[in-house]
């Protein structure tokens, strides 16, 4: 659990996680988070921050107990895209919550979202298993395992499962998602359809 240690102004505020490490001054600036010894760019680090904020928020601030995708019902998006909502609008009792959503999708090989951008929500993908491809407008950036996608509003996307294996990966959206925010567009031109 981080822990604010208070200081006299300009002085360093420490942020104690034993993942990270992130110092900053009084002014609200700060350096890079450093996992290993490489810098985390300012962008990504606000954004996995937020990630871990919003999964421990969705598992502790509303609930209490721990939630297992297992234990949630599936609802299925199209043919071969399906999804289960930890927190969100619509989740579980105990889990619901207009600050964020976050869902486990599961894309069968060679599957793909549908195109689409958000008015408002930040969107993130984070791959926990399978290989395939995120459009962001008409350019393709491969993921794998591990992989964190940050997508802002009106970014045009679809993530797309390779031919070969099964993709899954948590979709979380800061506010959380509203089928009014998330808009069905077409593919960009040089984008597959």
């Amino acid at each position: 659990m981080a822990r604010w240690i208070k200081q006299p102004a300009r002085k360093k505020i420490e942020v104690r996680n034993p993942a990270c490490a992130i110092h900053g001054d009084a002014t609200g600036k700060s350096a890079p988070c450093m996992l290993g010894s490489s810098p985390m760019p300012r962008a990504r680090m606000k954004s996995s921050y937020s990630l871990l904020a919003l999964l421990a928020f969705a598992t502790s601030a509303y609930s209490q107990t721990a939630m297992h995708p297992d234990d949630l019902p599936v609802v299925t998006v199209s043919p071969g895209v399906s999804l289960q909502e930890l927190t969100g609008r619509s989740a579980a009792p105990g889990a619901k919550t207009d600050q964020g959503s976050v869902a486990l999708f599961r894309l069968e090989p060679g599957r793909a979202s549908a195109w689409s951008h958000n008015k408002v929500g930040e969107e993130s993908f984070f791959v926990l298993r399978g290989r395939g491809e995120v459009w962001l407008g008409n350019k393709a950036h491969a993921v794998r395992p591990g992989s964190f996608v940050l997508i802002p509003p009106s970014v045009v996307r679809s993530i797309r499962a390779s031919k070969g294996e099964a993709l899954e990966y948590y979709a979380i959206t800061t506010p959380a998602w509203t089928k009014d925010d998330d808009i069905l567009t077409t593919a960009p031109e040089g984008a597959p359809k």
